[in-house]
């Protein structure tokens, strides 16, 4: 197994974060059972920079406005389907049936080129309530990122960096297979005490972007080249959704 640390004098004793890395597996085939969560291919054990990233937990809401007759009847019309084998249905369905009648003033305003709303207004001078209701859509894949310094002391451990920056780039990239493109690898991010920190799933390493000498005035190398400072950062989006059970077992916070 592959392992690779910055600096080179990092205890277990100092906080760390590990990112260790994993062939492909889709969700669909491990939740199946038609394949296991495979093991760790190597891990790049990094200080733990001042600032923790900002993981979000968003899901996504989307406003359905049922306004005028059509609006009233597809909402009948949702509510009846909703309804079937369930008490109630009768009355979903008589609404439905009653927002029918009153669906021409719609198909007139359409015809018109207008909304039920602007003819109503056009009219009498007033418009449709409409019956805003906030509807669940799909929970959002979490993403953060990483900004590490590397200053090696020495050549040994700028080796070491320039083995850990070639390491995210090999890892996050794809392969030829053929006419065909072996995926990514996935990567498992880990602070040294995650029932503090937070646990995150595995992720995609979506970003790597690499900087020499990002704040020096010039460019600054040891004397086989190697650049004297490097800044990385790491983007990472995660391959799963976190559910409610996961964040009662300890993942997503």
């Amino acid at each position: 197994m592959n392992k690779l640390q910055y600096p080179l004098n990092l205890t277990t004793d100092s906080d760390y974060i590990d990112f260790s890395y994993h062939k492909y597996v889709s969700n669909q085939r491990v939740r199946s059972g038609n394949a296991a969560s495979p093991p760790r291919d190597g891990y790049i054990r990094l200080y733990s920079p001042e600032n923790a990233p900002s993981v979000a937990n968003t899901n996504n809401w989307q406003r359905m406005d049922f306004e005028g007759p059509m609006g009233r009847m597809s909402s009948a019309a949702a509510r009846f389907a909703g309804s079937l084998g369930r008490q109630g249905g009768a009355e979903a369905a008589a609404n439905v049936f009653g927002s029918a009648k009153q669906a021409t003033l719609g198909l007139s305003a359409s015809i018109a080129g207008m909304t039920a709303s602007q003819l109503a207004a056009l009219k009498g001078g007033e418009v449709y309530n409409p019956n805003v209701e906030l509807l669940y859509h799909t929970p959002v894949l979490r993403q953060f990122s990483f900004s590490f310094r590397f200053l090696p002391s020495s050549a040994h451990e700028a080796t070491a960096v320039r083995n850990i920056i070639r390491t995210f780039k090999k890892w996050s990239a794809p392969e030829i297979n053929g006419q065909m493109f072996n995926v990514p690898h996935v990567w498992q991010v880990q602070y040294r005490q995650p029932d503090m920190m937070g646990k995150f799933k595995k992720a995609a390493l979506t970003t790597v972007n690499v900087q020499s000498n990002p704040t020096s005035g010039y460019h600054t190398t040891f004397s086989d080249g190697m650049p004297v400072e490097y800044s990385i950062g790491l983007g990472f989006m995660e391959v799963d959704v976190v559910t409610r059970t996961d964040h009662a077992t300890g993942i997503g916070t």
